[in-house]
Order: structure tokens, then C-alpha cells, then sequence
């Protein structure tokens, strides 16, 4: 049985970390807002069977929970990026 991979925000800065999960045997399900850019991930890796897109706004926290209700198996490994809902600066004005 192979293992599982969750990468959510992946089509950002972790692109490469979800298809590295590919090479390395993982069945990996990639979870962002943008079915295009979900869509290069698939496309640029060399294991594109083991890429599994799943478009969900993950800040709608319903339908992300019944998203993901509908994955039926336990993932060994969860990478995140996800953006806090309040965009902050990460500096103070004087």
C-alpha cells in the first residue's frame, strides 16, 4: 500500500516538495485554490499518476471540510503554506 502525502498551498513554494513526495513513492493530493496552477504540478512532474488535484478555497472552511471528508485514507505526511486571513506587515511603523 503507498503511502499518502497532503500538500496544501501547493502551488506556490511547494510545488517542488509535492512532486519530490511523487518521486519518492507517495500518492500525493495537492490542495489550492487554483485548478491551473494545480494543474502545472501534475503536469511537470515525471510520476503525474501520483499527483491527485483537489481545487478548494481552504479559507471556506465548510466545503473544505466536506472536501476533505471525501478522502478516505489517513495521510502519513500534511505540508502546509497556507496565508493567515489578516495580511499584516511584519514590521511597525514609528
Amino acid at each position: 500500500m503507498a503511502q499518502e502525502a497532503l500538500v496544501i498551498g501547493a502551488s506556490g513554494m511547494l510545488t517542488e516538495v509535492s512532486r519530490w513526495l511523487a518521486r519518492q513513492g507517495y500518492q500525493v493530493t495537492v490542495l489550492g485554490r487554483d485548478p491551473i496552477k494545480l494543474s502545472r504540478i501534475r503536469d511537470g512532474s515525471i510520476h503525474q499518476e501520483s499527483i491527485h488535484l483537489l481545487s478548494q478555497d481552504y479559507q471556506q472552511t465548510d466545503s473544505l471540510r466536506q472536501s476533505m471528508t471525501l478522502q478516505t485514507t489517513e495521510k502519513q505526511i500534511i505540508v502546509g503554506q497556507v496565508e493567515p486571513r489578516e495580511k499584516r506587515p511584519a514590521y511597525s511603523s514609528i
